[in-house]
């Protein structure tokens, strides 16, 4: 049942960070001053960001998939090698996916945060304020009140996969 709420909340917060990198690629990549001037991200991020829409979007989307097709998740959609591939299968490996470039991705991220708190002095002046506070505010509070909302939503919908008696497993 937390699964599956959880699922369905994440969805609206990832749509919503990715409109907004992407926002800020299609401003540098058009050559606007200020997203120009703050440079682009290290390699390393700009290979890693595709795969982690990439693995995002399919862990979410086959997730959902589930919900919708109940029981039916189990069923063989097709065979590699003599292994049957089921939806819930294939949402396995979108975790995989998501779960090995969204690590990467964040030590790619977190590695230069910490030396910038160690190298940064103590008499280091505050970010200066950025235009847009609030438009970012209100729509990061309509972000999380929709994500709550689809997470009820999909809960709604999702009774075979949270009703008590409901095994992981399907019967024979």
């Amino acid at each position: 049942m937390v699964h599956v709420f959880v699922g369905a909340f994440l969805v609206p917060p990832v749509l919503f960070k990715t409109a907004t990198t992407g926002w800020r690629m299609f401003r540098y990549y058009t050559g606007s001053a200020d997203y120009v001037a703050s440079g682009p991200p290290p390699m390393l991020l700009r290979v890693l960001g595709p795969l982690v829409v990439f693995g995002a979007f399919a862990v979410l989307g086959t997730g959902l998939s589930l919900v919708a097709l109940g029981q039916a998740s189990y069923d063989r959609l097709f065979s590699v090698r003599g292994f049957g591939i089921s939806p819930m299968t294939l949402h396995q490996i979108a975790f995989v996916i998501w779960l090995s470039t969204t690590g990467l991705h964040v030590l790619g991220r977190f590695v230069p945060a910490l030396q910038l708190s160690r190298l940064a002095p103590a008499s280091t002046p505050p970010p200066r304020y950025l235009p847009g506070a609030s438009s970012r505010w209100l729509l990061g509070g309509l972000t999380a009140a929709t994500a709550v909302a689809t997470g009820l939503l999909v809960l709604h919908f999702a009774g075979q996969w949270t009703h008590p008696h409901y095994s992981y497993f399907p019967h024979d």
